[in-house]
């Protein structure tokens, strides 16, 4: 990293919840979010690795989580913030709704935030397979292959860093130290 970006990290660590005594290892690990080498010209198809960072912050619950993330979301050009327990799945990757009597395909959470920063608190409740595979697929294949509403193979991009924020089962760390 070159002076100048290192510089640029610096304050955006310093930027990011000052209010936030110390924190500063996940401060600097969410702020790398911010920064991807993504040729946003790419054919995400073509693409073999993907440059997107993601952080997940787990931690008890009142730790400061979800503030560091929606300030990173904040900073970001480009930047959603949503919590898992107020989505459907339809939110969470597209939608099909009916407009003047035909029906239409609308992107969801992760392609608005394409080529940007999303990030999504209470990931924990996530426990459907089916939002877990929607998920998967979006951190790995930053594209997403939808059939709905008869129309088939559409794509929507989701080239995008995520962040997440998760508690331990049962809402705190048990006494031997596995949650």
């Amino acid at each position: 990293m070159g002076k100048t970006a290192a510089r640029t990290q610096e304050n955006v660590i310093r930027i990011c919840r000052p209010n936030i005594e110390g924190a500063t290892d996940i401060k600097d690990a969410c702020s790398l979010s911010l920064w991807s080498d993504w040729n946003w010209e790419s054919d995400p198809d073509l693409v073999m690795e993907r440059s997107s960072i993601h952080v997940l912050l787990f931690g008890d619950p009142g730790v400061a989580k979800s503030q560091i993330i929606k300030d990173i979301v904040y900073l970001a050009p480009k930047g959603k913030f949503g919590q898992v327990t107020n989505m459907t799945r339809g939110g969470l990757s597209t939608v099909a709704v009916m407009e003047n009597g035909a029906w239409h395909v609308k992107s969801g959470f992760f392609s608005q935030g394409d080529q940007g920063v999303v990030a999504l608190d209470e990931i924990d409740k996530v426990h459907d397979p089916q939002d877990l595979n929607c998920l998967v697929s979006v951190l790995n294949e930053q594209i997403q292959h939808v059939s709905k509403a008869g129309q088939n193979d559409l794509k929507f991009n989701t080239r995008t860093a995520v962040l997440g924020a998760a508690n331990p089962v049962k809402g705190g760390y048990l006494k031997t130290g596995r949650s």
